[in-house]
């Protein structure tokens, strides 16, 4: 993922086109400043709506469930992008030089294995983090008497296998990347023999591999499952519209799920699909026999700018379409007074209250009863 991305930077071996990495550091002042400034924005955005929104989960006692726990591991996995992928960006677009910058020998080589290791494994993790995210919401929705079957002890285990098949699946990466030396310069390339066809077969696989079980399948997952929830959700709307307050407020949150779910699954092929067409393209098409142009390189950066964006877009949306998180948020940047639960048990005892006190004991309705039992109601989950 990251290593095959990293075509745009020069950090990715192509035969028959060793000036790459130099024709790539040509790009105007103008679009470099451009390329720097939105790299900035999404930087700031992902790691403070990552931040918060672990902090949000870790502040909020009623929000410490393990469904909850997928978001933050979905967090946790995103804040590679601004902490580690996006400043190295930065600075290289800043320097204008598309090589290695940080230091060499073995510490260097040590570093280049890792840094890239460690930001393929935590993008899958995220990816997988949301296909878990989507499949827990699927499950309640469309079979809510299956729910049960999705206990704690099932969602920590799927939560340790985001990162253990990360992890196992991109274990040989730690062998493919390596220091090496081009036209007097140290890049940090990905290269698995130094037989340049053989390195292509194992490429080729890896790439096509990578496109299929991190973009392709989930991208059908994430819309088989909230296509059945549109379904779902949309059939319960039209039964309810002459409801009541209570089921009118359901109707609402079910909408907001709704345009959650929409969202989600475009955003999702948005931030993913242009580099991975791209890719299939390069890999099949062409067999990385790439040209240099300039259109070349903006659509590169594009694309590749569109998959750091996925981890600011992720915080944005549980902030905006969650109810329980706008509230959580509100309550860890003590902004103005939340309407929580507690509030609301003090409001509707007062009212009880004062309705009792105008009428005898004898005179009490059964909505007064049901008032006074209001607060024995279990609250909405997430």
């Amino acid at each position: 993922m990251e290593g095959i991305r990293n075509l745009s930077t020069g950090e990715f071996l192509i035969p028959n086109n060793a000036s790459l990495a130099n024709d790539l550091s040509s790009s105007s002042i103008i679009s470099r400043v451009g390329k720097i400034l939105a790299c900035s924005v999404v930087l700031v955005i992902s790691f403070v709506g990552n931040i918060l929104l672990i902090l949000v989960v870790h502040k909020n006692a009623n929000m410490k469930k393990t469904i909850n726990y997928f978001i933050v591991n979905m967090a946790v996995s995103d804040l590679v992008v601004p902490i580690v992928i996006l400043p190295r960006v930065i600075v290289q677009e800043a320097s204008g030089r598309q090589t290695w910058l940080a230091m060499e020998g073995a510490a260097g080589n040590i570093m280049c294995k890792l840094m890239f290791f460690f930001s393929d494994v935590t993008m899958v993790v995220s990816i997988l983090s949301l296909l878990c995210i989507s499949m827990d919401r699927f499950c309640a929705v469309v079979f809510p008497m299956k729910l049960s079957l999705i206990t704690s002890r099932v969602r920590i285990g799927l939560m340790a296998f985001t990162w253990t098949f990360s992890v196992f699946y991109f274990a040989p990466f730690l062998y493919g990347f390596k220091l090496m030396k081009i036209n007097g310069e140290t890049h940090c390339l990905l290269q698995w023999s130094e037989d340049i066809s053989f390195h292509l077969e194992i490429q080729r696989a890896a790439a096509i591999a990578s496109c299929i079980l991190f973009t392709l399948v989930p991208c059908v997952l994430l819309t088989v499952m909230y296509s059945a929830i549109l379904i779902v959700t949309r059939s319960t709307i039209i039964k309810g519209e002459n409801g009541n307050g209570a089921r009118s407020r359901r109707q609402a949150n079910n909408i907001k799920l709704l345009k959650l779910a929409v969202l989600t699954v475009v955003g999702f092929a948005f931030c993913y699909g242009p580099f991975n067409v791209f890719l299939f393209y390069a890999t099949l098409i062409l067999n990385w026999n790439i040209s240099t142009s300039e259109a070349l390189r903006t659509f590169l950066f594009a694309a590749q700018f569109l998959t750091y964006t996925n981890s600011a877009l992720n915080p944005c949306l549980y902030f905006i379409f969650i109810e329980n998180y706008r509230r959580g948020l509100q309550r860890v940047l003590k902004i103005g007074r939340p309407k929580t639960r507690k509030n609301t048990l003090l409001a509707s005892r007062n009212t009880t209250r004062s309705r009792l006190d105008r009428k005898s004991p004898n005179q009490t309705s059964t909505e007064d009863q049901e008032i006074r039992y209001a607060h024995l109601k279990p609250a909405d989950s997430l």
